[in-house]
C-alpha cells in the first residue's frame, strides 16, 4: 500500500476512525494507536489527487439559464413551441 498522507479513510469495525487515533506519516504504513482486535475489520481507503476536466466557470455556469429540469446552453434557439411548454427529462 501506498498513500500520501491526510489522504487515507480509515474505519476500524464499520466505524470512522479519527486522525487522531492512527499514525500514518511514511507513505507506507498505518499504525493504530490502540491495537486492533482479531477478527475485527480495518478498512484503510488510500485516496489519490485527480485533475478535474472539462468543468464550466462560475461565470460560465451562472450565464446558463435552468427552465424546468432542463439545463440549457442557450435557451433564445429553441423553437417557440418548445420554449412555451415544460419540458421534463425523465
Amino acid at each position: 500500500m501506498a498513500y500520501s498522507a491526510n489522504n487515507l479513510h480509515v474505519t476500524y469495525g464499520g466505524l470512522d476512525i479519527l486522525v487522531a487515533d492512527y499514525v500514518a506519516t511514511n507513505g507506507t504504513a498505518v499504525v493504530l494507536n490502540n491495537g486492533a482486535v482479531v477478527g475485527t475489520i480495518v478498512r484503510i481507503v488510500a485516496l489519490q489527487s485527480f485533475t478535474v476536466a472539462n468543468t464550466y466557470t462560475k461565470a460560465q455556469t451562472d450565464a446558463k439559464v435552468i427552465q424546468g429540469e432542463v439545463f440549457y446552453e442557450n435557451p433564445t434557439t429553441l423553437p417557440p413551441a418548445i420554449r412555451s411548454q415544460q419540458i421534463r427529462m425523465l
